[in-house]
C-alpha cells in the first residue's frame, strides 16, 4: 500500500502526484468532471452553430470514450480501496483474536488456562 503524501493537503498539485489509491479515484473523478464539462461546451457550440452536427458527434466519440475509461478505471479503483478495507479489517480481526489467546497457553494442542488475560478478564468469563 502507497502511503498518501496529500493527506490534509489542500493543494490540487499535491494529489495529483500523490500514487495512493484515494488521490488516484480523486484524479478519476476530476478527468470525468472535466470531461462532462467538455461535453456541455460542444453542446454549446452545436447549438450556436460554430460546430458541425459531423464534428460535434465525432468530439462526443472522443469523450465517450474517455468517459468509459474513467469509468472502468474508476470500478477498478474502487475494488483495490475494498481489497485494503477488508485487508486492514482482517488484520485488526486477527489481532484481536491474538489479544483475546493471550489468555491461554497452547502447549502439544492442549490448551491451559493462564490466570488473566492482558486485559484483566478471567479465561473462564470472570
Amino acid at each position: 500500500m502507497i502511503p498518501c503524501t496529500a493527506k490534509g493537503s489542500l493543494l490540487v498539485e499535491a494529489y495529483r502526484e500523490c500514487g495512493c489509491l484515494e488521490c488516484q479515484l480523486r484524479r478519476v473523478q476530476d478527468a470525468q468532471e472535466i470531461l462532462e464539462m467538455h461535453r456541455e461546451a460542444v453542446d454549446r457550440d452545436f447549438a450556436s452553430g460554430t460546430l458541425t452536427n459531423a464534428e460535434a458527434d465525432n468530439i462526443h466519440a472522443q469523450i465517450d470514450e474517455r468517459l468509459e475509461h474513467c469509468s472502468t478505471r474508476r470500478v477498478e479503483i474502487a475494488f483495490a480501496l475494498d481489497c485494503q478495507r477488508e485487508a486492514r479489517e482482517r488484520a485488526a480481526s486477527q489481532e484481536r483474536r491474538r489479544d483475546w489467546r493471550d489468555g491461554y497457553d497452547f502447549d502439544d494442542n492442549v490448551v491451559v488456562l493462564k490466570k488473566e488475560r492482558p486485559d484483566g478478564t478471567h479465561p473462564n468469563g470472570g
